[in-house]
């Protein structure tokens, strides 16, 4: 037995050695790749992840200006485009299932006071992650809010 030891102390050496390869053959995993749009409105496409519905409807809403209401009341805004989510999974909520898109410029003109803050705050988040204030700045500019983090990401899409 003590002379099959050194016998079996080699053998086991060279299994070990043989699995050890050179790291210059290793190629790290892929970057997985970005979902393909699958919204498509005006001028406007994006992903939308089919769990939050099974579909969606897009219309254009046209420009809201009354000058008899202070400037920042929430319902000037300019023409733009409206996408609603249809079969949302949650129901009876404060507000539909939708997402806004505004022309940045036609709003600043509309409300010069309050849009382009709002639009600077976004513009940092988009480029370093970080706001000015305590809350995110939501579009349109309602001033009632209360605001919850919870697991908020970046998302790009064409057009914006």
């Amino acid at each position: 037995m003590k002379k099959l030891m050194p016998l079996l102390a080699l053998f086991t050496a060279f299994i070990l050695l043989s699995g050890c390869k050179n790291s210059t053959n290793f190629t790290p995993d892929a970057e997985p790749d970005s979902p393909q749009e699958n919204v498509s409105c005006n001028e406007i496409s994006f992903y939308l992840d089919p769990s939050l519905g099974n579909g969606y409807g897009c219309v254009t809403i046209p420009e809201s200006n009354s000058l008899d209401r202070p400037s920042y009341y929430p319902f000037i805004y300019p023409t733009h485009t409206e996408v609603t989510i249809q079969e949302y999974p949650l129901i009876q909520t404060q507000f539909p299932p939708q997402v806004w898109i505004y022309p940045v410029s036609r709003f600043s003109e509309q409300l010069p006071e309050v849009i382009p803050l709002l639009v600077n705050d976004l513009q940092s988040i988009i480029s370093d992650g970080t706001h000015s204030g305590k809350k995110l700045p939501f579009l349109p500019a309602i001033l009632e809010q209360q605001t919850f983090f919870a697991h908020e990401k970046n998302l790009t899409f064409n057009g914006g």
